[in-house]
């Protein structure tokens, strides 16, 4: 079914090309459309290069996938590319497809080519806000978004018009909001017939609908439609007040998918659809879809999730978000879709670039893309890079989601390589040696080099401490630790709470495995009381430590099953009453120390007799014979030192009775794990197993 016709969405279209045309370009000249997802924009946008076609202007859509790494390096291309295919640039676009030319040289010449061509381009922008990458890590790719939505969007001297939300300060006069809805009645009975083999469904819910209200958009009556196959349609209607959004929509009709064991191809069909970037041809519907090219659920798939342009359909990335978070494809079965899409798009890429097209860089960008994503050691010979920001795609999945740290070394080598300036590069080269216990001397060097081009990166302090605490190179890190802090303008209540957890639990975690009391004492001091309080990890960390401090002073009394904040609030073993009815009088915690041929020799303590007071600790010794008759679990003999045991005192008759905690391991479960291995270092040089 082709694309149905939004009225609002063709009227604006017209409006913004008449004010386009009667408008000078300048930096000012910015039109911005608003509008909640699913309400047109993008099809607005999609019209408006039509209609400036039309009248001999340049006009450029630039949509790259959102949160990519590579949105701003796809951005760029996506504009060269539509500069090129109207003959505005010929040899400068090599600077784009140059991977050795910096990034700075790629943003100073489309900075240039806006300004030659500022009479006749139009840009085209959609939600440029959502481009930059959202993982905290990767400030190098956000900083990449950054540039070039201020090279396209804030100050391009051209015209520009832009889908989606813009920074307060770029909004201007020239902000058009988009109307959403459009009563069933307006679209007529074209809609429901629209829906094919799922017709008399549309028909049922549009006549149980009544009025399609003006605040909802057509995607969301859509997604209604496809819930009311799958669900029927009162439960729809039970459900429609509690929707807000289409996101609300989107996430309705994926539980409903989900309980219904016969929709799991269809399940599995939309989070494959969701996995190409741009929109496709029916040859990968056909790739990708295992369902029979008609019937309901074909329809379900065709009508429901995807917008048909003719031979080209998309997904909206609404769809495209839930397709790709619910867990409907194995890792393995991701993975060889991501290759048979890397395939197909070398093939596109291949026989496009024989006749010359200049759109076949974007399908080499995305063939690149998707190797990437389920990569193998021939990644990097197989599939062609422009920017080093696509490395790092490579690089973050082969070192994360494949444990190939070799692999990933020789992505980041190439990347430093392309850029010397790359500090992400500096940096995962550094982190991938490190993990593999390898070249110690490469590995600081390349992790100082990342922290001189970004000082102020979280990660790269962590890591580089941590590095150093692993070689035992105790006041290097203190040294470090002090530099990251004063860097970082630490401690401050204000911080947000993800600095502590990329910096601090990392840290602190390694030097509590490795006993440096003083120094995880002085990580962890500096980490507000309510970050604690939100997070569990770092709560087990500072247990952990109050333990080894009761260690180093001989006054360990309590085992580690027993967290501080309760450690006085006992009895934890001994009962409050004996079988015979004797109140407990008196009761003590303590360790065994040693035994000897003499008995049994513990150090006890007894709880502070005031809230903040100290506990006051003796010794006591027993022999044998003592101490298995007042024993109630273990007898001497089967005993060692560091067992932990409870003494309690009962009735006038003061009957003294023993209990033993288990000799069990025990492992904190919120206790982070210690990662990369500790022992990797003496385990390359040989002198651990």
């Amino acid at each position: 079914m082709s694309r149905l016709r939004l009225p609002q969405v063709e009227n604006l279209a017209q409006v913004l090309t008449d004010e386009i045309l009667a408008t000078a370009p300048s930096p000012h000249s910015l039109w911005q459309v608003s509008a909640p997802a699913g309400a047109g924009k993008s099809y607005l946008l999609a019209l408006l290069q039509k209609h400036l076609d039309r009248h001999s202007l340049v006009p450029v859509l630039v949509a790259p996938s959102f949160r990519s790494l590579d949105a701003g390096p796809s951005a760029l291309m996506q504009l060269g590319v539509g500069l090129k295919i109207r003959g505005r640039i010929n040899g400068q676009f090599d600077t784009l497809t140059a991977p050795s030319c910096p990034w700075s040289e790629k943003i100073r010449g489309i900075r240039q080519w806006l300004s030659e061509q500022r009479m006749d381009v139009v840009l085209l922008c959609d939600e440029p806000l959502l481009w930059p990458a959202d993982v905290s890590e990767e400030a190098r790719a956000r900083d990449h978004s950054l540039e070039v939505f201020r090279a396209l969007v804030e100050s391009a001297p051209c015209r520009r018009v832009v889908a989606g939300f813009l920074p307060p300060e770029l909004r201007g006069h020239m902000r058009r909001p988009l109307a959403l809805g459009a009563p069933p009645a307006t679209l007529g009975e074209s809609y429901a017939q629209s829906w094919g083999d799922l017709a008399p469904t549309a028909f049922d819910l549009l006549a149980a609908l009544g009025d399609w209200p003006s605040h909802r958009s057509v995607l969301e009556l859509d997604l209604l439609v496809a819930c009311a196959f799958v669900t029927g349609v009162p439960s729809v209607i039970r459900w429609l007040p509690e929707a807000a959004t289409a996101r609300d929509a989107a996430r309705f009709l994926a539980d409903a998918l989900t309980a219904r064991m016969d929709m799991a191809a269809v399940c599995q069909t939309w989070a494959r659809l969701a996995l190409p970037r741009a929109p496709f041809d029916r040859e990968i519907l056909g790739l990708l879809s295992e369902l029979p090219s008609t019937g309901p659920h074909a329809c379900l798939i065709t009508r429901g999730l995807l917008v048909d342009d003719g031979s080209i359909l998309s997904m909206h990335e609404v769809l495209r978000a839930e397709g790709r978070i619910r867990e409907w494809l194995s890792h393995e079965e991701r993975g060889r879709t991501h290759q048979r899409l890397a395939r197909y798009y070398k093939d596109r890429f291949q026989n496009r670039a024989s006749r010359n097209e200049p759109g076949a860089v974007l399908d080499e960008m995305e063939a690149f893309h998707h190797a990437a994503s389920a990569p193998d050691r021939t990644t990097l010979t197989t599939f062609r890079a422009f920017f080093v920001d696509q490395l790092h795609t490579l690089g973050r999945v082969l070192s994360q989601e494949v444990k190939d740290r070799e692999g990933a070394v020789t992505v980041f080598e190439r990347a430093v390589e392309w850029d010397g300036e790359d500090d992400y590069g500096h940096h995962y080269l550094a982190f991938n040696l490190d993990v593999l216990g390898k070249n110690a001397q490469r590995v600081e060097e390349h992790y100082l080099r990342a922290i001189e081009l970004d000082e102020l990166n979280v990660w790269w302090r962590s890591r580089w401490i941590n590095f150093l605490i692993t070689r035992g190179r105790i006041s290097d890190a203190q040294a470090a630790w002090s530099a990251a802090t004063d860097a970082l303008g630490l401690p401050d209540q204000d911080a947000d709470p993800r600095v502590y957890e990329s910096l601090h639990l990392w840290v602190a975690r390694l030097l509590v495995h490795r006993g440096q009391i003083d120094f995880a004492n002085k990580v962890l001091w500096g980490i507000p009381q309510e970050v604690f309080q939100e997070h569990p990890g770092l709560r087990a960390i500072r247990r952990r430590l109050c333990f080894l401090v009761e260690a180093a002073r001989q006054r360990a009394v309590f085992p580690l099953t027993i967290p501080p904040e309760r450690w006085w609030r006992g009895p934890h073993l001994c009962a409050l009453q004996t079988e015979t009815g004797k109140t407990l009088r008196r009761w003590l915690v303590g360790r065994i120390q040693e035994i000897d041929d003499d008995g049994v020799h513990l150090v006890v303590a007894e709880a502070p007799t005031e809230q903040a007071g100290q506990p006051h600790f003796l010794s006591m010794s027993f022999n044998f014979a003592d101490f298995d008759r007042c024993s109630r679990d273990e007898s001497a003999a089967r005993l060692k030192a560091g067992r932990f045991v409870e003494l309690g005192v009962y009735g006038d008759e003061e009957i003294l009775i023993i209990r033993v905690h288990r000799a069990e391991h025990w492992e904190d479960q919120d206790l982070p794990p210690l990662f990369p291995d500790p022992l990797r270092y003496l385990r390359g040089d040989g002198w651990v197993g």
